[in-house]
C-alpha cells in the first residue's frame, strides 16, 4: 500500500507499510485464494520442486524452517500461524 501526497502537479508516494508485512499479507492472500489455507506442503513443493534448487537456496531456508521447528517443539499446543507467529492458544 501506498500513501501519496500531491504538492502542485508533484505526486509523492510512500509505503504505509514496511516490506516484510506486505510480503506476509501476499504470501497469507495466495495461500488463501490458491490452496485454501493448505498450502505448506504443496506449496513448498511446487516451488522447490519445479526446479533446481541450490545449496545456497537450500542453505538460505533451513534456518527459517529449523526456527519453526524449535517453535513447534518447545510449545506443542500453540498453534503457529503461515508467518511462525501464534495463532491461536489452546493450554
Amino acid at each position: 500500500m501506498l500513501h501519496r501526497v500531491i504538492i502542485d502537479r508533484i505526486h509523492i508516494y510512500s509505503p504505509v507499510q514496511r516490506e516484510e508485512e506486505t510480503q506476509h499479507a501476499v504470501v497469507h492472500k495466495l495461500m488463501e485464494k490458491a490452496f485454501r489455507g493448505n498450502a505448506a506442503k504443496s506449496m513448498v513443493k511446487n516451488l522447490l520442486g519445479n526446479q533446481e534448487t541450490s545449496k545456497e537456496e537450500l542453505a538460505q531456508i533451513k534456518p527459517s524452517l529449523e526456527t519453526l521447528e524449535n517453535k513447534k517443539n518447545n510449545f506443542p499446543n500453540v498453534q503457529l500461524n503461515s508467518h511462525g507467529s501464534v495463532k491461536s492458544k489452546h493450554l
